[in-house]
């Protein structure tokens, strides 16, 4: 907050062109010295008189010598410029009095001199690591810098090349090392020698060539294990056997391997033990009555382990606070099916819902019947509705040749197929009901699909003896000449076509013909359930987006709509069409939902050739979901915008867990801030005991157990545009961004990517301006000075009394760890303000439109009261207090003026 205080000057200067400049650059409290800039002064410093607020403490604590330019104060008797708490905020010193031989020279009243930071300091720590172990160390200490604190190593670590600084508290900085980077080449002591929190590079003991934060040894020959990522392995709770694979396990003559498991799995033969081993591979055997994960409302998911002991510690796969160490397998329910006598007809039924576990949305379950009468994705296909229910949709003309037990010998929902000891019965197929005695009939149609609004396709409804103009009853229900127009092709068809503006149903799904009157006798169908004629698919749309994608560096865009699942056949792939890019260069990724699908560039392809500003759009011109093609309005809808790859904006696979079918950069879903991608544990198999199994990590942070130290959990794994096919290209479009980021957005300072900040890209936008339309100046907060200088030699306010270290060495390519703050330059951007939808906005809205009404109507009945006051000659708006007899006195008055028999009357 800017604080001005102005004094009145009671005299005139002492010297005309005499003058004192304000400054609001940072200095430390203990900072031994203070410059003062000026021009034109008086050098006897005994004639001074200065006097600050926050007064120091004592008063006259500090000696005074006068350059021409500058009073230079150094503290003496005050231990420091201003008194602030541990941790506590900055404080503005203010220059409230100036006089020299009793005259004052401050011409503009008071003025501010300095910016007080409280002196920060890193705590030693001897603590042993490796000198590529652990992946992150925790520094404590006290008033680091949320926004701003560059640390200086030796021997010289590069900050976001070597390691990431995130500064996580007052009191906690945590150094994330990249992969395959080291602590240090060689075994030795790893020291911080500087740091900078606004003030200048602050030396710690330099004398002893810095303070120590570890002690870094060679890595340990366990220290060289790895564990390869396969999600495409893929079992049940109960699978008795899992191999990982990988490379430097420890083989059984040498010891025992140890895992550290995401959901807290214990080896040892709690959960499972490890039955074989090679150099190469483990094999874990899951111990009787535990499963691999236990939540079943979060299956499938994948099985995670963070870290791995061959010998010499543990070894994390990932950085473990993110819990992302490596998948080995993808876990899914146990399947299951619950044994039903429920009666079916043989061919007019045509969806049979069973009820068991394991059913998921990932993979749609596969059937084996006994004799094979009836085959997947051929003669039946599966909607699952939740993970206990699914319905068997025919696609075939019956359940079976004749009547039966309808019996499932072994089932499959994503990891191979599970065998039942004995064949479970799921219906009693039935003979279908026998034909009325008139003759009339209708034949079901379990493989005619249409879309809902398709009225250029009609519905051939086939069966016997229908004469006349038959009256149909559907379900849905339609009506002819309303919904549809209906003709009788002959004693065997009739053909139904869609009136234009109308739908087959309001919604996916069979349609029925219940009932059927062809001789004035209305005739039950398929025993009153009904005879299925067609399914009707929704649908399909596309909604409008721009999207902004690189040429190469994106690897997928999404598109957004509905209708994109076919109710019949829900493992049918969407087919889309675009007007720029031929089939060839793109797949659809087969995780597609209702109202969303992926779809990915070829290996080696681009999405356009394009070189500088050029762009392409892309348009969606038709998709099929399985009703035939659907053609978009307008001749396309609009969906991504492409431009020439960019060598400023990052987007590619250089993360050590990128394209691991994981996104590992930070979330914009927790708001933007970089270290908030939160891993989550969603089992909780014995944590009171699993502490005892814990073995300390690798030897560092001495008792401090691996897994334990919360402090920066939610780090995330890659740093923004590093997983790129994971994540896609984390950037806003340009001319938008938003407020969104947790801690640092709106504050005056930028804290984006783009300057190295903590928050997503796009997230800080008031202070950062637009993606592609940047606001920051690169000017330290509030100095003026330029960042090519700043941090290259000591602050203007040391002088020489060597508090602040002024010596390049400490450089030692170490620049990039001074990035120093920015500061938004608001005259470059106009704001753009965009609500989100809600519930919360929505309300905002009618309660400001309410407070808008009601002053509205107060303001207009103002208006009309000074409006009668005014046409009636009364001068005053608002009434005065008066005496009675000034009162009587101005009534008298007016009545004297007024006409006995006025020639207008006025009403109202």
């Amino acid at each position: 907050m800017r604080i001005s205080l102005f004094f009145p000057l009671l005299v005139s200067p002492v010297f005309s062109e005499t003058k004192l400049f304000e400054k609001k650059d940072g200095i430390y409290a203990l900072q031994p010295k203070l410059r003062i800039k000026g021009q034109e002064l008086a050098s006897d410093p005994s004639l001074y008189q200065l006097k600050f607020m926050p007064k120091l403490v004592p008063e006259n604590g500090y000696n005074l010598s006068i350059i021409e330019t500058a009073l230079i104060l150094e503290l003496r008797d005050a231990e420091e410029w201003a008194a602030i708490e541990k941790n506590g905020d900055p404080v503005p010193l203010f220059l409230t009095e100036a006089t020299y031989d009793g005259k004052n020279i401050l011409k503009d009243g008071g003025i501010q001199v300095a910016m007080i930071l409280p002196t920060p300091d890193i705590t030693e720590s001897s603590e042993l690591i490796y000198t590529t172990t652990p992946p992150y160390l925790i520094l404590k200490g006290k008033n680091f810098n949320l926004k701003h604190t560059a640390l200086f190593f030796d021997p010289p670590l590069i900050d976001g090349e070597d390691m990431s600084i995130i500064v996580t508290d007052a009191d906690k900085i945590q150094l994330t090392k990249k992969h395959g980077k080291m602590w240090r080449k060689e075994p030795g002591p790893l020291s911080v020698v500087a740091m900078d929190t606004g003030g200048g590079r602050l030396p710690l003991d330099a004398e002893k060539g810095g303070r120590l934060i570890a002690e870094v040894q060679a890595d340990l020959e366990g220290h060289g294990v790895s564990v390869v990522t396969n999600i495409d392995k893929k079992v049940y709770q109960s699978t008795e056997e899992l191999k990982i694979e990988g490379s430097g396990f420890r083989t059984a003559e040498k010891g025992q391997n140890k895992l550290r498991f995401a959901n807290n799995l214990i080896g040892g033969g709690t959960n499972y033990t490890i039955s074989s081993v090679t150099a190469d591979s483990l094999t874990l055997t899951l111990t009787k009555g535990s499963k691999w994960k236990i939540r079943v409302d979060h299956l499938p998911s994948p099985l995670n382990i963070l870290a791995i002991d061959a010998g010499d510690g543990f070894v994390a796969l990932g950085p473990s606070a993110a819990k992302s160490g490596r998948n080995i397998a993808m876990v899914y329910e146990d399947p299951t099916l619950v044994k039903s006598d429920k009666k079916i007809y043989r061919t007019h039924t045509h969806t049979l819902g069973v009820e068991g576990t394991g059913f998921n949305f990932d993979f749609s379950p596969i059937f084996d019947f006994e004799k094979d009468i009836l085959i997947a994705r051929k003669d039946y296909y599966v909607n699952v509705l939740n993970r206990t229910n699914a319905d068997i949709i025919l696609a075939t003309n019956a359940w079976m040749d004749s009547a039966g037990d309808l019996k499932v010998l072994s089932v499959d929902t994503g990891a191979g197929k599970v065998t039942f000891p004995d064949a479970i019965k799921i219906a009693s197929v039935v003979d279908d009901e026998e034909e009325h005695k008139s003759g009339v009939s209708v034949q079901t149609n379990n493989n005619f699909v249409v879309y809902q609004s398709d009225s250029k396709t009609p519905i051939i409804i086939n069966g016997s003896k229908f004469k006349g103009i038959p009256k149909i009853v559907f379900k849905p229900p339609l009506q002819v000449d309303i919904d549809y127009k209906l003709s009788v092709l002959s004693e065997e068809q009739i053909s139904l076509s869609l009136m234009e503006g109308k739908k087959w149903s309001p919604s996916s799904g069979p349609l029925l013909i219940t009932s059927i009157d062809v001789s004035g006798e209305m005739i039950d169908l398929g025993g009153g359930h009904g005879i299925k004629v067609a399914t009707i698919l929704s649908d399909p749309t596309v909604k409008e987006e721009n999207l902004r994608i690189y040429a190469t560096m994106s690897k997928h865009f999404t598109i957004q709509g509905s209708g994109f699942i076919n109710s019949f056949n829900p493992d049918h792939e969407p087919k889309v069409k675009f007007d720029t890019i031929p089939e060839s260069l793109f797949t659809v990724s087969s995780d597609w939902t209702d109202s969303f699908m992926k779809v990915w560039l070829v290996e080696g392809k681009e999405w356009a050739h394009l070189e500088g500003e050029q762009t392409a759009a892309i348009k969606v011109v038709s998709i099929d979901t399985g009703g035939g093609e659907v053609m978009m309005p307008n001749g396309g809808t609009m969906i991504v915008t492409v431009h020439a790859d960019s060598d400023s904006t990052l987007c590619d696979d250089s993360c050590t867990y990128a394209n691991d079918g994981q996104c590992d950069e930070p979330s914009q879903d927790t708001g933007g801030v970089l270290g908030l991608n939160l891993g989550y544990s969603d089992d909780s198999y014995n944590i009171a005991n699993s502490y005892s199994n814990m073995s300390s990590y690798a030897g560092v942070f001495g008792s401090s157990w691996y897994g334990s130290d919360d402090l920066g959990f939610g780090i995330a794994a890659c740093d923004p545009g590093t997983d790129c096919t994971d994540c896609g290209l984390k950037i806003t479009e340009d001319g938008e961004c938003t407020n969104t980021c947790l801690r640092t957005a709106r504050d005056g300072v930028c804290d984006d990517p783009r300057v190295g900040g903590t928050c997503a890209l796009g997230t800080d936008c008031q202070d950062c301006g637009p993606v592609g339309k940047s606001n920051y100046s690169t000017n330290i907060q509030g100095s003026g000075f330029d960042t090519s200088s700043a941090y290259l030699s000591t602050s203007w306010y040391d002088d020489d009394s060597a508090f602040l270290m002024d010596d390049d060495w400490v450089l030692q390519s170490q620049i990039a760890n001074s990035v120093p703050m920015y500061k938004r330059n608001f005259k470059d951007h106009e704001s753009i303000h965009r609500e989100r939808e809600g519930s919360g906005y929505i309300f905002m809205d009618v309660l400001w439109a309410v407070v808008m009404l009601v002053g509205g109507t107060v303001l207009l009945g103002f208006c009309l009261i000074a409006y009668r006051r005014f046409k009636t000659g009364q001068p005053n708006f608002i009434p005065l207090p008066v005496s009675a007899e000034e009162a009587q006195e101005f009534e008298l008055s007016r009545l004297n003026e007024r006409d006995i028999t006025p020639d207008v009357v006025r009403v109202g």
